[in-house]
């Protein structure tokens, strides 16, 4: 798969490996984790996206001897926030109707949706939320319903 920028290993991208005199065609492992990997292409990605539409074009990607649309290959990353009971859960997904139906069958409650959020960049928006709510983290993602974040919800979760 090719697109245009930075790609990750090349000679222009900032995590490519450094290599001694003697290891010119060896490539040794970096210390950056596979998630770590893709977000940093998710996040190039959103920006090429994002350029293309404000340009009223749309962006493709070459995959093997296809070229196909980017957010395709790519799916955005969303965020939702939903509520069981008296807690709220900060996420994020690439494939929503998926992940809620999984939650929901996991869940002996009830779940609501109260916003899914479609950001140029949703794994920033969700760790950025959840500093946001910190004070009020129950358990990982899960939040109690109260306080400011309350009050967000109430207000419709403008960003």
């Amino acid at each position: 798969m090719q697109f245009h920028g930075a790609a990750f290993g090349t000679p222009r991208c900032p995590f490519r490996p450094r290599q001694s005199r003697g290891e010119r065609d060896v490539s040794r492992p970096l210390g950056i984790k596979q998630k770590q990997v893709i977000d940093i292409e998710r996040a190039q990605v959103s920006a090429l996206v994002k350029g293309a539409k404000d340009a009223g074009c749309v962006a493709l990607v070459q995959v093997g001897d296809e070229w196909k649309r980017l957010d395709e290959v790519y799916p955005p990353c969303l965020v939702y926030v939903i509520r069981c009971e008296q807690f709220v859960k900060i996420g994020k997904t690439t494939q929503k109707e998926n992940r809620i139906a999984s939650m929901q069958t996991a869940n002996p409650f009830e779940l609501v949706v109260l916003a899914i959020i479609d950001a140029d960049d949703g794994n920033e928006l969700e760790r950025d939320l959840h500093k946001r709510f910190a004070r009020y983290r129950h358990r990982g993602e899960w939040f109690k319903d109260t306080g400011w974040l309350a009050n967000w919800i109430r207000r419709g979760c403008p960003i």
